[in-house]
């Protein structure tokens, strides 16, 4: 049992294990590096500073039903499947799909919805820094190295019993 309780996003497997970090009174952050499939290419430049492209999905964890009206997507099941892994919520809904391409030594600032942005700095090399950036704040900041065949998923805030989650796919 973690030391402050059950955190509400995550399953008590996942909790178990440890590998949540989890702040009282603050939207919960957290980030992985989930082998979920996908290939990485990058292009070199002069100065070692790589040149990236990257698929970036918004994704919506809920116990709901998919609302009437509503444009969502499903997500595909290899990324449902892990998230409903660690996560609580039984729906995961796609609500946009973005390119974004990252220049060797640049950032770049991709508007994903109304409410949040990624921004992705090219640090050299396979790193990246990645900000996740939720109704104009910055919550949730963190230094990734780029692997084949892995996807960078940062979860956001959890209101009103549902969550927000971004993928990044290097492609």
């Amino acid at each position: 049992m973690h030391a402050l309780g059950n955190p509400p996003l995550c399953k008590e497997s996942a909790l178990s294990s440890g590998c949540l970090n989890w702040l009282p009174g603050l939207l919960w952050l957290w980030m992985i590096a989930a082998g979920l499939g996908g290939m990485s290419q990058c292009v070199e430049g002069a100065e070692g500073k790589a040149d990236w492209k990257f698929e970036v999905q918004l994704i919506w964890g809920t116990n709901d039903e998919k609302p009437p009206g509503r444009e969502l997507k499903e997500v595909e099941a290899k990324i449902t499947d892990g998230l409903k892994g660690i996560f609580k919520w039984k729906n995961y809904f796609e609500v946009t799909r973005k390119k974004m391409d990252v220049a060797g030594g640049a950032t770049q600032r991709l508007k994903m919805s109304d409410k949040c942005d990624v921004e992705v700095q090219s640090l050299g090399g396979s790193n990246v820094e990645i900000r996740l950036i939720g109704e104009g704040k910055c919550v949730n900041k963190v230094k990734q190295t780029i692997s084949t065949g892995k996807l960078i998923t940062i979860a956001g805030g959890d209101k009103n019993d549902t969550a927000w989650f971004v993928i990044l796919k290097p492609l």
